[in-house]
This record gives structure tokens, C-alpha cells and sequence, in this order.
């Protein structure tokens, strides 16, 4: 069996005395969109379907529990680069929480919100970090 030919699950074995989680995905696109025609990347999760194809040096990050797949590759050559990334926040509700605020912060801080209501979500925010993860 190939490095490509094993169906990815939660949790991977590794030498030692615990197995690594992976919670997030990362997708690395080491060629420029227009050296390729399909290809694109789409991912499939609580917000609706994303097709990315973006340039190269770039990367994207999305929840491992995301069904994605890549499209086919019709001209040219498609080169990227993925990993898994285990999070502190090993629970996938509690991450999606601190990613819904996080954006509401960051909303309201474009707006020109108070400087004291967003230090006061801000300190919310990394409160639930602390409580929540797992070091």
C-alpha cells in the first residue's frame, strides 16, 4: 500500500506511547493557478461547499471532518502539500464556538465597536481557550 492509498481516519498511529489526533487539515498549493486547469480543492462543512484555488505559497486550513476531495486535473500539474494539525480545543463544537467568535471580534473590531465591549469578548475568547484545551 502507497503513501496515497490508505483511507484517512481521526486518529493515526504513531511510534510511541500515544496516537496523534489530527483536527485540522492544511493544504499548501506549491503551483500557480494558472500552470493548471482544474484541480481545484473543495471542501464540504457546516458553512456550505468551498472550491479553492488559490496562488501559490499559500495555504488553507479547514476541519479535518470536512469531506473534501480534489477535483480532476485536466491541463498542466497540480502540486501541493498537506498535513494535519492536532488542536489544543480537541472538541469539534467547542472550536466551532471560539471560530464563530473570533469572527464576531474581528467584525465589530472592523467596525470601529468599543474598545472596551471588544476587550471584554476578547477576554471571553481566551478564558474558553484556557478552559478548553488540552495541554
Amino acid at each position: 500500500m502507497g503513501f496515497g492509498d490508505h483511507i484517512d481516519n481521526a486518529v493515526r498511529q504513531i511510534p510511541g506511547p500515544a496516537p496523534v489526533a489530527h483536527d485540522l487539515s492544511a493544504t499548501l498549493f506549491l503551483s500557480a493557478p494558472e500552470e493548471y486547469d482544474g484541480g481545484e480543492l473543495v471542501i464540504d462543512d457546516l458553512y456550505g461547499t468551498h472550491s479553492v484555488k488559490i496562488a501559490a505559497g499559500d495555504m488553507v486550513v479547514y476541519p479535518s471532518s470536512s469531506l473534501h476531495r480534489v477535483q480532476p486535473v485536466t491541463r498542466g500539474a497540480r502540486d501541493a502539500a498537506f498535513f494535519w494539525i492536532q488542536s489544543m480545543v480537541r472538541d469539534e463544537g467547542a472550536r466551532a464556538v471560539l471560530y464563530e467568535l473570533d469572527r464576531s471580534i474581528r467584525d465589530l473590531t472592523s467596525h470601529g465597536a468599543d474598545a472596551r465591549s471588544l476587550l471584554r469578548l476578547t477576554g471571553c475568547y481566551h478564558n474558553l481557550i484556557r478552559r478548553w484545551a488540552e495541554l
